[in-house]
């Protein structure tokens, strides 16, 4: 009795387990080498303003790092910028809300930039919180043999 029920079971949990094992690989994404992402020296830093108190706050590019995926006739980049965003010494720090911008120009295989895109990213400072490190995120579609530069807007 007991091995014609294992029967019955066997091949039904064979069948569940090899659609479940299909299912999850079919849902896997697809990554490739990102195309080519750079940021000139001049566009890894700026300056801007801390809305409440007005105080200029340095503002660095902290790394880039790129998830690419294929599409029809190009690549979906999905990029993570961090940042590093530092005040001025001072005895005590207000709170406040500062505002990044980054650019970013899309460029052909003849150094022509074909569109641009501008990213706005808003980060809180704390009270008493003088260094943050944000991650700003930027996706765009780039077309084969297209490369992402990516350079960061001064307030001042």
């Amino acid at each position: 009795m007991k091995h014609q029920t294992l029967a019955r079971f066997l091949p039904i949990s064979t069948v569940l387990g090899g659609a479940a094992f299909l299912a999850a690989c079919a849902g896997d994404p697809v990554y490739v080498a990102c195309p080519e992402i750079t940021a000139p020296p001049e566009g890894t830093a700026a300056f801007r303003k801390i809305d409440v108190t007005g105080e200029v706050i340095d503002v660095r590019m902290n790394g880039v790092r790129g998830l690419c995926q294929p599409v029809d006739g190009g690549t979906r980049v999905d990029v993570a910028i961090g940042l590093k965003m530092k005040r001025p010494a001072a005895e005590s720090f207000a709170g406040g809300v500062a505002e990044v911008e980054v650019m970013a120009f899309i460029i052909d295989a003849d150094d022509k930039v074909v569109r641009t895109d501008t990213v706005l990213y808003k980060t809180g400072f704390r009270d008493g919180m003088r260094i943050v490190y944000p991650v700003a995120e930027y996706s765009d579609e780039l077309s084969d043999g297209q490369r992402l530069v990516l350079a960061l807007v001064p307030e001042l």
